[in-house]
C-alpha cells in the first residue's frame, strides 16, 4: 500500500472530503490524503505556536505511517486506520528525510536532529548546528545534509548504526547554487 500526501493551502470546502482532526486547534495545516485504491480524506492537524513554514509529509517505508511536520509540529499518524501515533514535544521541526528500507525518519529543527521510528522518538543529537540544519538524502545507514556554523554552511553526516554524527569540511559559497 502506497500513500500520495498533498499539502492544501486552505481548508476544503466543508463536505466534500471526510476530515479527520489531529490536535486542531487554533492555527492548522491541512493534508490531503489518497491511498492505491483512490480514496481521499484529510487531516487537519494542529500548528506549532512557534510557527515553521514548514508544511510537508512523508511517508515511512511501511507505506503505513507518515510523518506529517505542520508548520513546525510534528505528528505520526497510521494511514488506514486515520489514527495519531505521536505527537512530537518538538514544535519547531524543519525538514525531514525518511530511511530507505527502514522504520526511520529523522527530522531536524533549527539545532539538533531527532530520529524516529512509527511509533515515537528513538533518538535526539545535541546541538550540531548553530541556525539551520538541512538534510539531503539518506540510505539505509546514515543522513547526509549540511549544518550553518557561526561563518558558514558545513557538511554532515549521521550514521544510524551508533547515532555517530559528523561535521564535514567547509562548503563553498557557490554550493546553494545546484542544491
Amino acid at each position: 500500500m502506497s500513500i500520495k500526501v498533498t499539502v492544501l493551502s486552505g481548508p476544503p470546502v466543508s463536505g466534500t472530503v471526510r476530515e479527520y482532526f489531529f490536535d486542531a486547534k487554533s492555527q492548522c495545516s491541512w493534508f490531503c490524503f489518497e491511498d492505491d485504491s483512490g480514496e481521499e480524506w484529510v487531516g487537519v492537524f494542529g500548528c506549532s505556536e512557534l510557527t515553521t513554514s514548514c508544511n510537508t509529509a512523508i511517508p515511512f517505508s511501511d507505506g503505513k505511517n507518515i510523518f506529517v511536520i505542520a508548520a513546525g509540529q510534528g505528528y505520526i499518524v497510521e494511514c488506514s486506520t486515520r489514527k495519531l501515533r505521536y505527537k512530537t514535544s518538538i514544535d519547531c521541526l524543519t525538514s525531514v528525510i525518511a530511511a530507505p528500507s527502514r522504520d526511520l525518519i529523522i527530522a531536524a529543527d533549527y539545532t539538533d536532529l531527532y530520529a524516529f521510528d512509527s511509533q515515537n522518538l528513538i533518538w535526539h543529537s545535541d546541538r550540531v548546528a548553530l541556525d539551520g540544519i538541512k538534510l539531503d538524502s539518506s540510505t539505509r545507514d546514515g543522513m547526509f545534509g549540511k549544518v550553518w556554523q557561526m561563518d558558514d554552511w558545513y557538511s554532515c553526516t549521521l550514521q544510524y548504526k551508533e547515532w555517530k554524527f559528523a561535521q564535514g569540511s567547509r562548503l563553498s559559497t557557490d554550493w546553494f547554487k545546484y542544491a
